[in-house]
C-alpha cells in the first residue's frame, strides 16, 4: 500500500509517499531513502496523521470535496514552518469548506500573514 497524496504537500515535498510492507512496518519515501516510522519526530507523526485522514475523506467521498473538513486543535504539535505549509496547501488544494476550531491565535495569525482568506468567530 503507498499513500502518495496528500502527504507530499503536507510535509512541503520533503517526504512523498508512505510505504507499508507486509509486515506492516511503516516507511517514510523522501527522494533518496526510506524513514522508519518510529524515527521521525512527532510533528511529522502529526503530518502523516492528517494526511491519511484527508486521504480516507477523499476515498470515502468519491475522491470530491463534498463535505467540510472539520480540524479540531489539530495542529498543536506543528511549529511555525509546518503550520504555514499546512495551511497553505489545504487553502490551494481544498475546495470545500474547511473549519479549524482552536484555542490558538497563531492559526489566525498564519493565515493573515501568508494573505490567506478566512472567516473568525470568536466564541
Amino acid at each position: 500500500l503507498v499513500v502518495t497524496m496528500p502527504l507530499s504537500g503536507i510535509t512541503g515535498g520533503i517526504y512523498t509517499s508512505i510505504s507499508i510492507d507486509e509486515n506492516l512496518n511503516a516507511f517514510l519515501n523522501t527522494k533518496k531513502k526510506l524513514v522508519p516510522l518510529e524515527q521521525v519526530s512527532s510533528g511529522t507523526a502529526d503530518q502523516i496523521y492528517l494526511a491519511l485522514r484527508l486521504a480516507a475523506a477523499k476515498f470515502i467521498q468519491g475522491g470530491e470535496d463534498r463535505m467540510p473538513l472539520v480540524f479540531d486543535d489539530s495542529f498543536v504539535l506543528y511549529d511555525e514552518e509546518r503550520l504555514k505549509t499546512v495551511l497553505k496547501w489545504l487553502s490551494k488544494t481544498c475546495r470545500g469548506q474547511i473549519i479549524i476550531f482552536t484555542c490558538h491565535q497563531r492559526e489566525a495569525q498564519m493565515l493573515t500573514a501568508n494573505q490567506i482568506p478566512y472567516n473568525l468567530i470568536n466564541i
